[in-house]
């Protein structure tokens, strides 16, 4: 058996290489640890509404008790 589970698939485009990119520091936000954005509360509420949403899904398509 192959050790690339993926080379079965027919018609599947080789995965594209990731760039490898610099951190950059800007002036204003070197030595922040703080990120510069930040999840208001309803953005996170909507987050994980829509994981238990998939994982419940993904429970009864597999059979299992919810």
């Amino acid at each position: 058996m192959s050790q690339n589970p993926v080379a079965h698939v027919r018609g599947l485009q080789p995965q594209l290489p990731l760039p490898e990119i610099e951190p950059s520091v800007s002036a204003g936000t070197a030595g922040d640890d703080e990120p510069e954005w930040r999840l208001d509360e309803h953005t996170r509420r909507v987050g994980r509404q829509g994981i238990a949403s998939a994982r419940a899904r993904l429970r009864s398509a597999s059979g299992r008790a919810a």
